[in-house]
C-alpha cells in the first residue's frame, strides 16, 4: 500500500504524458519526417544566408520537438517501468521474493568488492615490474571455488556465478595518494550505489609512485573476474552421481574457459607459455569440465600467474577445502620453482599436515 500511494504521488507531482506508446511513436515518426523535409528544402535553397536563415530557424524548431518528443517517450517508459515493477510487487510473497534476491546480490558483491580490493593491494605490494597497465588491460580476478552442486552450497554458486560475471560493469576502482602513512587513514572509500561503485584505494608514496601515469592521473579502472567451480568434497559425488546434477557446475566452467581465453587474445606481448597453458586448459575443460577433475585447479592457476592475475580460493568457510587447495597450490610453486620432484612434494605436504595436526593439538591444551 505504501508503495502504491508513493507512486500515485508521484505520478501527481510529474507531468506524465497521457499518449500511448503507439501514439508517442507516431510523433516522433512525423516529427521526423518535417524535419527530413525541412533539410531537404534548405539544401535546395541557394546558398546565401539571408535566404536560408528563416529555413533554418524552422528547422531547429522541429528538430528541438524531436528531442522533446524522445525525452517524454524516455520518461512514460521509465514511469511505465516502475508502475510495472510496483504492480508486480503487490502480492507479499513476490515482494518478499525481489528484496530477498537484492539483499543476497548486495551481500556477495560486498564480498567481492573487499576481495578484489585486498587482493590489488598485495599484487601491487609484491612490487612486480612486468604487471600490466591497468588503465590500458584490466587486471585478471581468478575466482576458484570448490562448492558444490547439492543443497545450500549449490544456490551460493547462483550468486556468485552472477556477482563475479557483473563486476566488470558494476564497479570501477581508482588509485588515491594517501597524505598519511598512518595505516588507519589509508582505508578505501566507496561511493554511489548498487549498479555502478566507485572505490577509492589511497596507497602509501613508494607503491603510488610506481603506477602507471593514467593511474597516478586518477583514471579508473575495472577488473576482469573469472569464475571457475570445481566440487571435491562428498556432496559433490552425492550431485553427480546420486542426489542431482552438476550442470551448473559444467556450465560455469566452460563459460569461464571461454572468457579466460578471450582475455588472453586481448593482451599484447603475452608469453608463449601463457598461450600454451591457455590452449592445454581449453582442450582439458572441454573434455572434463566436472567431475573432481582436480588438474582443471592445476592449469588455472598457472594461467593466472603466467597472465599476473590475482588468485581467490575459497569455499563454503574458507577451512578444510580452501586449505587443501592452499596446500596443493604451494607444493605446486615449489616443484616449478625449487626443482624437486613431485615425489618430495607429496613428502613435503604429508610433513607440513602432521605439524598442523600437532599445532592444533598442543592448542587445545
Amino acid at each position: 500500500m505504501f508503495q502504491e500511494k508513493h507512486v500515485v504521488k508521484l505520478f501527481q507531482e510529474k507531468h506524465v504524458v497521457p499518449d500511448g506508446l503507439d501514439s508517442q511513436l507516431d510523433t516522433i515518426e512525423a516529427s521526423l519526417i518535417s524535419l527530413n523535409t525541412k533539410m531537404a528544402v534548405i539544401d535546395s535553397v541557394p546558398n546565401n544566408e539571408e535566404s536560408r536563415k528563416e529555413y533554418m530557424k524552422n528547422a531547429r524548431q522541429t528538430f528541438n520537438s524531436v528531442l522533446d518528443a524522445l525525452l517524454q517517450l524516455t520518461e512514460s517508459l521509465l514511469d511505465a517501468q516502475l508502475l510495472g515493477l510496483v504492480l508486480a510487487l503487490k502480492k507479499s510473497s513476490d515482494c518478499q521474493l525481489y528484496f530477498h534476491i537484492q539483499l543476497r546480490s548486495d551481500l556477495v558483491l560486498s564480498q567481492a568488492v573487499t576481495i578484489v580490493t585486498t587482493g590489488l593491494l598485495a599484487l601491487l605490494e609484491q612490487g612486480s615490474a612486468e604487471l600490466p597497465d591497468w588503465s590500458i588491460n584490466s587486471p585478471l580476478v581468478t575466482v576458484f571455488s570448490f562448492l558444490s552442486c547439492y543443497g545450500d552450497e549449490r544456490g551460493m554458486m547462483e550468486d556468485a556465478k552472477e556477482c563475479w560475471a557483473s563486476l566488470h560493469d558494476r564497479v570501477l576502482f581508482k588509485f588515491l595518494h594517501a597524505t598519511s602513512s598512518v595505516a588507519s587513514v589509508c582505508v578505501p572509500t566507496v561511493s554511489g550505489d548498487r549498479s555502478k561503485l566507485v572505490v577509492q584505494v589511497p596507497l602509501p608514496h613508494n607503491v603510488y609512485q610506481n603506477l602507471s601515469e593514467p593511474l597516478r592521473s586518477g583514471c579508473t579502472f575495472s577488473v576482469y573476474a573469472v569464475f571457475w567451480n570445481l566440487g571435491i568434497n562428498h556432496e559433490a559425488t552425492f550431485a553427480q552421481s546420486i542426489a542431482g546434477n552438476s550442470t551448473l557446475e559444467q556450465s560455469i566452467n566452460l563459460a569461464a574457459v571461454k572468457a579466460l581465453a578471450s582475455y588472453a587474445s586481448a593482451l599484447k606481448n603475452v608469453s608463449n607459455t601463457a598461450e600454451e597453458l591457455v590452449a592445454e586448459l581449453t582442450t582439458t575443460v572441454e573434455a572434463n569440465p566436472t567431475n573432481k577433475n582436480i588438474s582443471i585447479f592445476r592449469l588455472v592457476m598457472a594461467v593466472n600467474v603466467a597472465l599476473h592475475g590475482i588468485p581467490v580460493l575459497c569455499c563454503k568457510s574458507g577451512k578444510d577445502r580452501t586449505s587443501m587447495a592452499i596446500t596443493y597450490e604451494e607444493g605446486r610453486i615449489i616443484r616449478e620453482n625449487c626443482g624437486v620432484t613431485a615425489e618430495q612434494v607429496i613428502t613435503f605436504i604429508i610433513i607440513h599436515l602432521k605439524i598442523l595436526k600437532q599445532i592444533v593439538f598442543l592448542s587445545y591444551l
